[in-house]
């Protein structure tokens, strides 16, 4: 098995393959660096947004969740945005209805 994104079969503990649909798996890292690659990030004065897109398997057209599984169940969550670096900040997090775009919103004080 190989990764749908790199075609590469290499598995590290680090960088495991998971499975995002019924036709493939993709590499953690592959997915996390095509967010990251993808997002929309806006700033203003007091708030950064991080919109992160749709992704869907180019065969089966399903699309691929922002958290995805271990073998042991472990939740890993393939958006990743900083820590706030200001000690008054909130964040937000939002889906849409079909959970295919999130929005991620960080006020500071």
């Amino acid at each position: 098995m190989s990764c749908k994104i790199c075609a590469e079969a290499t598995v590290t503990e680090a960088d495991r393959l998971v499975e995002v649909c019924a036709s493939g798996y993709c590499h953690v890292e592959c997915l996390k660096r095509w967010f990251k690659e993808n997002c929309i990030i806006v700033e203003k004065e007091h708030l950064k947004s991080y919109h992160f897109p749709a992704f869907s398997c180019a065969t089966c057209l399903k699309s691929v969740p922002f958290t995805v599984k271990t073998e042991e169940g472990s939740p890993i969550n393939l958006t990743e945005t900083p820590d706030p670096t200001t000690p008054h900040t909130l964040t937000l997090e939002s889906l849409n209805s079909t959970r295919t775009i999130k929005m991620v919103y960080v006020l500071t004080g």
